[in-house]
């Protein structure tokens, strides 16, 4: 068929217009489905006789997949990024210190690396801490900033390190202390929450190791003890290695968990949460987790490796 020098500059322009739209298309259609599971997981274990939160310590051997110093959002914002340790309903929603209207009257406890206003810290939240603040509602945290970018102890994209926290209620204060590689980091209290009188896990409760878009790196290990370890116990296990001992109350490892039953990362949504999750005392891993392989090429596991 002839075409007419207008009509054949016209079909020019349309398939013109038309190229962006073709090769997006060609382009969704090559390109691989998001998978919400994929390296995006909670390590999920019950509650009852796991967790001392008046007198304890956990211990991890981690890998982040960011570097001390990097920059997150916006300045001044705050962000969650290496979400170690967090109380759950049975429904598996996490229990919020500051609106507990949210998810019931349980006990928050969470432990975890996050960023602030540019700086990096290691946080400790507790439903028990009541830190008067002028003007504020009472704080219900302790923190201790962690190593500059510039500084030699400073933390590396995938590197593998220890940390280490410890709390102990005492003359109606909770202390806790931070250790990063064996390493004292800063040690802070709170008062106790008066009239707060619940002291331990429901029986149905969980513990969380790593939260979905919350957990940036990997764990090799973790062992959570039923007292207040000493700095030279913390020191020695950061060169030997968490070993389980007579006051350990919980203790997993990169192989343990490759072995676990696993479920969708969805059913921690709480707005979706409407049943017990049913965890198994050896624990269960919710989402997808990586192999790797971690210190002298011991199993780990990796959460989410890319943050956006």
């Amino acid at each position: 068929m002839l075409l007419s020098k207008r009509a054949r500059g016209g079909w020019i322009l349309l398939v013109l217009m038309a190229a962006p739209f073709i090769g997006a298309n060609a382009q969704n259609r090559g390109a691989r489905k998001v998978d919400p599971d994929e390296n995006n997981a909670s390590i999920m274990f019950p509650a009852k006789g796991r967790l001392n939160v008046t007198n304890g310590t956990i211990e991890a051997v981690f890998s982040l997949a960011y570097s001390f110093g990097d920059q997150f959002g916006t300045a001044g914002s705050g962000r969650r990024l290496f979400a170690l340790l967090s109380t759950h309903n049975s429904a598996g929603a996490r229990y919020d210190a500051a609106s507990p209207g949210k998810t019931g009257p349980g006990l928050n406890f969470n432990v975890y690396l996050g960023q602030y206003q540019s700086r990096d810290y290691m946080f400790v939240t507790s439903s028990l801490f009541e830190r008067p603040q002028k003007n504020l509602p009472p704080a219900r945290y302790i923190t201790s900033a962690l190593p500059a970018k510039d500084k030699a102890n400073s933390v590396k994209a995938g590197e593998w390190h220890t940390m280490a926290v410890t709390w102990r209620l005492t003359n109606g204060a909770h202390v806790v202390t931070f250790y990063l590689d064996g390493k004292r980091m800063g040690r802070g209290s709170a008062p106790h929450r008066a009239g707060f009188s619940t002291l331990s896990m429901a029986d149905d409760d969980l513990l969380a190791f790593g939260f979905p878009g919350q957990m940036y790196g990997s764990l090799q290990s973790v062992r959570i003890s039923g007292r207040a370890r000493s700095d030279a116990e913390i020191a020695a296990a950061g060169k030997a290695g968490l070993v389980k001992d007579q006051d350990t109350l919980l203790r997993f490892d990169g192989a343990s968990v490759l072995k676990m039953k696993t479920g969708n990362v969805s059913q921690l949504d709480e707005k979706k949460s409407k049943r017990d999750l049913r965890v198994p005392p050896q624990g269960m891993v919710f989402g997808k987790l990586k192999r790797a392989a971690g210190r002298n090429k011991a199993p780990a596991v990796q959460f989410r490796e890319i943050l956006p």
